[in-house]
């Protein structure tokens, strides 16, 4: 009696870019399992679409106040 591994999406394993649940059937089992879902390869798997990026908030730009400007230099001359 021959044995057929088959494959679906899932999380048992990792092969190459596919997360994986396999099963072992027999040989008599494989066209039921083939009906439910299951693939012969990890190739036939549909791969997940990658989450899409999330857009970047614009920037929000605050205007700096000015400070005080500095205050001239007494000299003593400048009486006002």
């Amino acid at each position: 009696m021959s044995k057929t591994m088959l494959y679906k999406q899932g999380e048992m394993i990792t092969c190459g870019p596919h997360s994986l649940d396999y099963v072992i059937v027999a040989d008599e089992e494989v066209e039921e399992k083939l009906s439910l879902g299951w693939v012969k390869t990890p190739a036939e798997t549909e791969l997940p679409e990658p989450e899409p990026e999330p857009e970047p908030e614009p920037e929000v730009k605050t205007k700096k106040k000015p400070g005080p400007k500095p205050k001239a230099e007494q000299n003593g001359e400048d009486k006002g």
